[in-house]
């Protein structure tokens, strides 16, 4: 399943590159081990959904830098996020919903979207 998210960014400053988050390399030491990829999972249980928790998490960080320049200024595109459901463990027409929410480089968070209903291993 490929989560697509369309986004808008006043400053441009979003994203980072692994070396900053592993902290090899840290430009923004608050960077450090930062998601700025973050998700919420729901799953329908008799009609009402409640949040679960992955192991591990489906958060994580977008790989490289928009703005590689460091120049300030509105950016918008979309990030794709690939999530991988095992069929043999997925039980029957299961039903999720995500919620995402990115971070900035200044730490600020976007607001919150979430997708419409997903029914996995509906055959």
């Amino acid at each position: 399943m490929i989560l697509t998210i369309d986004f808008q960014d006043g400053n441009g400053d979003l994203g980072m590159t692994q070396d900053e988050f592993s902290g090899t390399k840290v430009t923004s030491p608050s960077l450090k081990g930062i998601n700025n990829y973050e998700v919420k999972v729901f799953r329908a249980k008799n009609g009402t959904f409640s949040e679960v928790q992955f192991s591990p998490s489906l958060s994580g960080f977008i790989p490289f830098y928009f703005k590689p320049d460091g120049k300030s200024g509105p950016i918008e595109g979309t990030v794709d996020y690939s999530i991988a459901f095992l069929h043999a463990f997925t039980p029957k027409k299961d039903t999720l919903k995500f919620e995402v929410r990115i971070r900035d480089r200044a730490l600020n968070y976007s607001n919150s979207v979430q997708s419409s209903q997903i029914v996995l291993n509906s055959d």
